[in-house]
């Protein structure tokens, strides 16, 4: 009989759609249980994989341990700009700025590749700042066209960006260290082969997967940037670095550039959008075959949508006294309010960094704070809350206004509950890495079970002041837009008119309802094009259901302490008893964060 994994091989199935046997696999006690020695050498197993080094044994060519790795930013001098914006006068002001006195768009874009000159010009922050001018230009011509009627949506053509990077090395340095640790877990595997059959062999092969899994999916994640590099290469003067970088990088990888000669062979871009489709299903696995094509969106998760759009919901109960919610309701919050807030209620959990700095500082530095604690800064460019775990920053964009966002009865609240689910999430990513080490790293397919956690919380807030938090339906019906064939205006046209249906919105919050379509339809063509990434928002709602229906208090636990690896993962890991789940949790974030309000709002206004 075919099963699901048959039916999407090579790919996984997604995260969501066998929640429910899942759940029941974490939450009973584990079929396999290794005894405390094979614990322990599993454990010392798990960090042999992470440091690249085995007694007598096979030696990773990296040089690194692979927390280096995967904090390599690879494309941190990767700039996409929208030719269109140097027609403004911000644009002009930014070519002279640059140095480029042609007009045209494609004399700009070549100007705009020659790597030395255009770095003898401006630092990497001032190039990053231009390439941003650009994305917020566009983001403003698009929203403005979902100001107008829909019918014109279907005439107005894409408009693409072209990507320079401007330190190749980058890139080619951590692809050619992933590479290495891929061929190390290789050899690893045929040493496994040779141990007998036991329950320990096994769970050092699931290890492996993991390891190997992870590695695959930073590899992939790559290769869009990558091979748009050598096309950059290949357009730009030839000189000895130049050749030596695309000798380097296809060195790297044979697929990738098989990949490119397929593609101009047929003298089009089909291959490559194609790449990267699968690209996209090998990271965050398949869905269902629609017309003898893999697509990421699952029927499960088509069927919850219906189910979830049909339901009649009434608001909530609001459990906190009216003057609580009063006094909410009254409130302006700007960004130093909310990090003062949130500042708090680190501060409770010990997980406050007393370092201070300010988001230059923070943005130049590749590591966390000395105390290797959290920060909470102000960023002037940034959009929305964030978090930076390779950093441990929360940021918070400097134009914040609660009276300009939906439900601004509620503030910030909701959205620091969520972040600050993330930041446990992430400090218990750290408590397993103790003896799991790739748990610091984010296993692969992790969102779903991160969103799961960090939504209930934000929930929690909303119900408790009496506000229902819908699950978000807004990117499955944008990707599924995009993957009929719409524009890019049909797309963000799809994301908004979900997003805003049945609801009463002023003027203000509709603009940055429209911003926000566009933003998260840019989302959905991140690497080469296809990324079905935020599809997490809706199928966390799938993991929560399964988990909750064991007990709400269980599913606390397992989507903040036990999210270090996708669903399917920790279930696999419980088999095992190689990854614990505590029977309690002493923080619990939307509880803290309405605490926190009471006693230190209620009676003053925000400072």
């Amino acid at each position: 009989m075919e099963t699901s994994a048959d039916r999407l091989a090579p790919y996984n199935e997604r995260d969501g759609v066998n929640a429910a046997a899942e759940a029941e696999e974490i939450i009973k006690d584990p079929e396999r249980q290794l005894t405390k020695e094979e614990l322990e050498e599993a454990s010392s197993f798990a960090k042999v994989l992470f440091e690249g080094k085995v007694e007598n044994g096979p030696k990773c060519e990296a040089g690194v341990d692979l927390e280096r790795v995967y904090k390599m930013n690879a494309l941190q001098s990767y700039q996409e700009f929208y030719l269109g914006y140097f027609d403004t006068t911000e644009g002009q002001q930014d070519l002279v700025d640059l140095g480029i006195k042609d007009t045209s768009a494609w004399r700009i874009a070549a100007q705009l590749q020659k790597i030395d000159t255009i770095k003898a010009k401006l630092n990497a922050e001032q190039r990053k700042e231009i390439a941003g001018r650009s994305r917020e230009w566009y983001i403003d011509m698009m929203a403005q066209r979902l100001e107008a009627h829909p019918v014109q949506d279907s005439v107005h053509e894409d408009v693409e960006p072209i990507g320079v990077n401007y330190d190749p090395s980058k890139i080619i340095s951590k692809l050619s260290k992933l590479r290495a640790y891929r061929d190390y877990y290789k050899a690893i595997r045929q040493n496994l082969k040779q141990l007998p059959e036991s329950d320990l062999t096994d769970a050092k092969g699931l290890l492996l997967d993991l390891y190997a899994a992870k590695t695959n999916a930073m590899i992939a994640e790559l290769y869009p940037g990558a091979m748009d590099l050598i096309r950059q290469l290949e357009t730009m003067p030839d000189n000895q670095q130049t050749q030596e970088w695309l000798s380097e990088i296809k060195a790297i990888s044979p697929t990738m550039e098989k990949a490119l000669l397929r593609e101009k062979a047929r003298a089009a871009t089909d291959f490559n959008d194609e790449f990267a489709r699968r690209l996209d299903l090998f990271k965050n696995g398949a869905g269902e075959m629609q017309k003898g094509q893999l697509i990421p969106i699952s029927d499960t998760v088509n069927m919850l949508a219906i189910e979830l759009e049909s339901s009649l919901k009434k608001e909530p109960e609001a459990s906190v006294p009216a003057e609580v919610a009063e006094k909410l309701k009254s409130m302006e919050w700007r960004a130093q309010d909310v990090k003062g807030f949130a500042e708090l209620i680190l501060g409770e959990w010990g997980l406050l960094s007393k370092e201070k700095a300010d988001w230059d500082e923070i943005e130049e530095r590749e590591r966390p704070a000395l105390d290797n604690k959290w920060q909470i800064a102000v960023h002037p460019s940034k959009k929305s809350f964030t978090i930076d775990a390779r950093k441990r920053v929360f940021w918070i964009p400097a134009g914040y206004n609660s009276l300009e966002r939906e439900h601004a009865e509620l503030g910030p609240l909701p959205l620091i509950a969520h972040e600050l689910t993330h930041i446990l999430q992430r400090h218990f990513d750290y408590e397993l890495g103790n003896s799991i080490p790739l748990a610091r790293l984010n296993g692969r397919g992790t969102s779903a079970l991160r969103e799961g956690g960090a939504i209930a919380q934000e929930r929690k807030v909303k119900e408790t002041f009496g506000y229902e938090r819908p699950t978000n339906l807004f990117y499955l019906r944008a990707l599924s837009a995009k993957l009929a064939g719409s524009n890019k205006t049909q797309i963000a046209r799809a994301f908004y008119e979900t997003n805003t249906k049945g609801k009463t919105l002023n003027e203000a919050q509709l603009a940055e309802s429209r911003r926000r379509a566009v933003d998260g339809t840019l989302r959905l063509f991140r690497h080469g094009g296809h990324d079905s990434q935020p599809m997490a928002y809706i199928e966390q709602d799938l993991i929560w259901r399964q988990l909750a229906a064991e007990g709400e208090d269980k599913a606390e636990i397992i989507t903040i302490a036990g999210g270090s690896f996708s669903l399917k993962d920790t279930a696999r890991l419980r088999q095992f008893g190689l990854l614990q789940i505590p029977g309690k949790l002493d923080v619990h974030p939307a509880e803290q964060v309405i605490d926190i309000f009471i006693k230190k709002y209620l009676t003053a206004p925000a400072t």
